[in-house]
């Protein structure tokens, strides 16, 4: 029996969709610690923000120019949370001056509807804008390695979003397939790479989680052994 690639499409591009969803919000714990002033908002680096509105916002452009709707709606929710994410982001990166945060809010609109009106109206081929998601997206899960070094230098497990890590595996696998399914290379590069990162990111977490958890079982054995030699 044939197979219904394109029913299948749907389907993955779904399951896609519910996988970003997941993604999306995984941040919002973090976000609310520091709301409570229990968290510093410098965990986030200033990049990762940036990137996740920019990235977004490529891949909503790309996919309404081909009138692919599934992943445009996808990628219009990401970035009305990238949106969220950066402003919450921006009044605590400046101190609570809501002077200073209205004028960078200004800022920040002004060059997303500049952005956005380059690659509408300037740019003639949605090829050129599926490149430059493909490069953003690659860029975006490459940009957090600086925190892998730290996890492998420090042996700790805390600094790598597991979370986010694991969403973001079964986010770029489905994607992947759906790249496949309409052999779309802007989809397959980005995506592949994404996913062997995030599942690498995944393994060196549960490694150091492993070895943290007998570094401490060590630990208690020998307070243990202390306190009974004390007796």
């Amino acid at each position: 029996m044939a197979v219904d690639w394109i029913a299948m499409s749907k389907y993955v591009s779904l399951a896609g969709t519910a996988m970003g969803i997941g993604l999306g919000i995984t941040p919002i714990v973090p976000f609310i610690e520091i709301i409570k002033g229990k968290e510093n908002v410098r965990i986030f680096p200033e990049s990762m923000i940036f990137f996740n509105i920019l990235c977004p916002h490529l891949w909503a452009t790309y996919w309404i120019r081909q009138a692919i709707f599934i992943p445009f709606f996808s990628a219009i929710f990401g970035l009305i949370l990238g949106v969220l994410f950066s402003t919450i982001y921006i009044y605590f990166y400046l101190g609570k001056n809501v002077t200073k945060w209205l004028l960078a809010l200004c800022a920040k609109f002004a060059i997303i509807s500049a952005f956005h009106y380059f690659l509408v109206e300037l740019l003639p081929s949605y090829h050129y804008i599926g490149f430059a998601a493909m490069l953003v997206g690659i860029f975006t899960s490459i940009a957090p390695a600086q925190n892998v070094l730290k996890v492998i230098r420090e042996r700790n497990y805390k600094l790598i979003p597991i979370c986010s890590t694991v969403f973001g595996a079964l986010c770029n696998f489905c994607w992947l397939a759906f790249g496949i399914i309409l052999k779309d290379i802007y989809n397959i590069i980005p995506n592949g790479i994404c996913f062997s990162i995030n599942v690498a990111n995944t393994c060196i977490w549960l490694y150091f989680y492993s070895t943290r958890n007998k570094n401490e079982d060590k630990e208690k054995e020998e307070e243990l052994k202390d306190e009974d030699n004390e007796h």
